[in-house]
């Protein structure tokens, strides 16, 4: 537990590394970061932001949410069954036991909500509003987009931390 937390702020460090590098190139204001303007600065900003707000979120969310909630529920078993043949099937991948299969099938919910969300917001721009709200659309869209590249960025983080630092 304590080893965890160690390694999470030293992700964080990493993150805000990045960050600082970045500082050579002017900060985005917080209008062009909501606006998701068309700048480097406001992209790469975004990406960020979106990488360390679900990390933080995925991690939290699986452990403090999903996790609680099936352990009350009459189903658990059977759905830690359903999602243990799934990860084999469709994934191509198994667990070495029960409680690992849990802990993955939790913080895969969390997945799917984040997801969902991204999804979520490009949706009215699909329906060709006309102004004053075209432009709340796009930038909706954008963020919708940016919030699957902040993903994918922590996804690779995450997965490079485990394969060059815990042997996984």
């Amino acid at each position: 537990s304590r080893h965890t937390s160690i390694l999470h702020c030293e992700r964080g460090t990493v993150l805000l590394q990045a960050l600082n590098r970045l500082s050579i190139m002017e900060l985005p204001t917080v209008a062009s970061l909501l606006s998701c303007a068309p700048t480097l600065q406001s992209q790469i900003g975004l990406v960020l932001i979106h990488a360390v707000v679900w990390w933080c979120f995925i991690n939290w969310a699986s452990k403090s949410m999903v996790a609680p909630y099936i352990r009350t529920q009459p189903w658990r078993r059977q759905w830690l069954q359903l999602n243990k043949a799934f990860f084999k099937n469709s994934l191509f991948t198994s667990f070495d036991s029960d409680a690992e299969t849990f802990a993955f099938a939790c913080l895969f919910q969390a997945i799917l909500a984040q997801h969902l969300l991204g999804g979520l917001l490009c949706v009215p721009a699909t329906f060709g509003f006309p102004e004053p709200y075209q432009g709340l659309f796009a930038a909706m869209a954008c963020h919708g987009a940016l919030c699957e590249a902040g993903w994918e960025l922590q996804d690779i983080v995450t997965r490079a931390h485990q394969r060059l630092f815990q042997g996984e």
